[in-house]
């Protein structure tokens, strides 16, 4: 294990690549009808890649639903984007609830998106020692790509998966420009994914030639006069706003606030994985080859059950109080189905509650069951 060795992940792109990679191949969903595929794809695609690069330190960073200064700048930005689908919209929390499990740090910052925070921490980690490794599907962190950070794409080719890998002189290889430049090719071709408007008319060869020539978009209006095709010329001249909005669009902010509240990179360092909480989050999911790969069994308490620690559910103003006790303690679920068909006592799930306490609840009213998750 490399201990100056950081990876950074996507974490919206990497769950959004797997779940669209499993449609259509196995819809995965737990016996109550939670979708569990793009949690599934995203445990594996971590695996696969902290198995290869076998990092130090590692975190997550995901957006915010909040409006980005992006969105204030521009409010056609990523207009166009349909809006997640529902079965993907249950799964955010769980993989979330999963890395938490895992001990492996999550980072989010109101107002700014995960490619801000990679940016931000990267900066951080290099200007430190480290180095950094970005996996994302999401090629506009390719200005990031330095020396010291390499950026790793999955990308699908012929219905298999394979890796682009990029540092500061592959990018050039590739695109003919600098890392530093992609971001005015960006802004002169912009982006359909997110909406990013460009110059109208001006593509992803255009730009480049006019980046390879005269460099950044601020030296292109400089020397508009040495543009030589007439068209091109026009162009420019004609969205000269346009484009300086794109490229800032595209500008990936490395001076997020507070490191996106980070206050060391030792938070990073990677740690051991709750085997009580992760083996329950697990076996809830359905995971079983993941139980198995992380060699995960029952974990018994230590505490025997006593008489004080069994509450009675009674009525619905029972469950309100209970309701309110569960969900104020960290990473707990609470769920309610309406049955019609219980007539008996029903002894219904036994779990840690509160640290070390362990609570039994019995149903006696037959048309609530009561399923609590931690």
């Amino acid at each position: 294990m490399n201990n100056k060795k950081l990876m950074l992940i996507d974490g919206n792109s990497i769950l959004n690549r797997a779940f669209y990679g499993l449609q259509g191949k196995e819809i995965l969903a737990t016996s109550d009808g939670l979708f569990t595929n793009a949690v599934f794809g995203f445990i594996n695609i971590m695996n696969k890649y902290l198995d290869e690069e076998n990092p130090g330190y590692l975190c997550v960073a995901f957006d915010l639903k909040a409006p980005t200064f992006r969105h204030k700048e521009f409010d056609g930005y990523k207009a166009n984007r349909k809006g997640m689908p529902k079965e993907l919209a249950v799964q955010v929390p769980v993989i979330k609830e999963v890395l938490d499990a895992m001990n492996i740090k999550r980072l989010e910052y109101e107002g700014f998106e995960a490619d801000d925070i990679l940016g931000t921490v990267s900066l951080c980690a290099e200007k430190e020692g480290f180095e950094v490794v970005i996996l994302t599907g999401d090629r506009d962190s390719l200005q990031l790509a330095t020396d010291r950070t390499r950026i790793k794409l999955p990308v699908t080719k012929g219905w298999k998966t394979e890796t682009e890998e990029y540092n500061h002189d592959k990018v050039i290889e590739r695109y003919g420009v600098t890392p530093e430049l992609f971001i005015d090719v960006k802004g002169l071709m912009g982006d359909t994914s997110d909406n990013i408007p460009g110059v109208p008319g001006i593509g992803e060869k255009t730009a480049i030639d006019l980046v390879k020539n005269f460099g950044t978009i601020e030296n292109i209006y400089e020397s508009l006069d040495k543009v030589e095709k007439k068209s091109v010329k026009q162009k420019l001249e004609d969205n000269r706003d346009l484009a300086f909005l794109s490229k800032r669009l595209a500008t990936i902010d490395r001076n997020a606030p507070e490191r996106c509240g980070l206050k060391s990179l030792q938070d990073l360092q990677k740690q051991e994985v709750d085997r009580e909480k992760l083996y329950n989050l697990f076996k809830r999911l359905e995971f079983k080859s993941f139980i198995e790969k992380y060699n995960l069994k029952e974990e018994r308490s230590k505490n025997p059950l006593k008489l004080r620690d069994v509450e009675v559910v009674r009525d619905i103003g029972d469950l309100e109080k209970i309701k309110k006790e569960i969900l104020a303690e960290k990473g707990a679920r609470f769920i309610i189905f309406l049955k019609r068909q219980m007539t008996s006592i029903q002894v219904l799930k036994v779990q840690e509650f509160h640290g070390d306490k362990r609570r039994l609840y019995m149903l006696i009213s037959p048309e609530i069951l009561l399923k609590i998750y931690f």
